[in-house]
């Protein structure tokens, strides 16, 4: 069996706040393993968002499911 291999694009961190704007950030938070708080902070522009973070976010912003993130 041959392992599907997808190519990440690095979001921006204004793409990353649009996309999560009208999402559940308790949700968001549960599948991505990030706090609650960080994504809010993010959203609200408070903060400099790690490169790790904005990468898991990146995978979710991309359809990335629980176990790719």
């Amino acid at each position: 069996m041959t392992k599907k291999t997808r190519t990440l694009e690095q979001k921006t961190l204004e793409q990353i706040r649009a996309a999560l704007s009208d999402r559940n950030l308790s949700k968001v938070a549960e599948r991505t393993g990030l706090s609650a708080d960080t994504l809010y902070r993010i959203v609200n522009g408070e903060g400099t968002p790690t490169h790790a973070t904005l990468v898991v976010l990146s995978i979710y912003v991309d359809g990335g499911t629980d176990g790719e993130v």
